[in-house]
């Protein structure tokens, strides 16, 4: 009898959970959105021969959060003065000289070219905006 019993237990608990298992096509699964946006912070500047400087993030396009993600749709920003200035694949007039990012195979490169190329860099990082777009 304490079979029989436990027995039809388990099948009540089985019928129980079936309708739990079914689809429903009603129901709506919210996705919590990813952030398509990143920050980075420039300050391992090294001079090269010509007078300018760059500053390399190694494998940012073929590890991490951007592994994959075409190029192309993959935009920099300068941010300074409280706003977002372009400056992937473009040039922009920044602290007597020009800066701009380019991507160089798997690297991000961002590239500070001095107007007078014997000064030393004037800052010590920068702040970057990385969104994908």
């Amino acid at each position: 009898m304490k079979n029989y019993v436990a027995s039809l237990t388990t099948l009540a608990f089985i019928l129980l959970l079936i309708p739990a298992c079914t689809k429903d096509d009603n129901k709506q699964i919210v996705v919590p959105p990813v952030s398509n946006t990143s920050q980075l912070i420039a300050d391992r500047w090294s001079k090269t021969l010509e007078g300018n400087y760059e500053n390399n993030f190694g494998n940012f396009y073929s590890a991490g959060k951007y592994a994959g993600i075409d190029p192309d749709k993959v935009k920099v920003y300068l941010v300074f003065a409280d706003a977002s200035h372009l400056i992937s694949n473009t040039n922009m007039i920044y602290m007597s000289g020009i800066i701009t990012a380019e991507k160089l195979e798997s690297d991000l490169r961002i590239y500070y070219r001095p107007f007078n190329t014997k000064i030393e860099i004037p800052f010590k990082s920068i702040t970057l905006k990385v969104s994908v777009e």
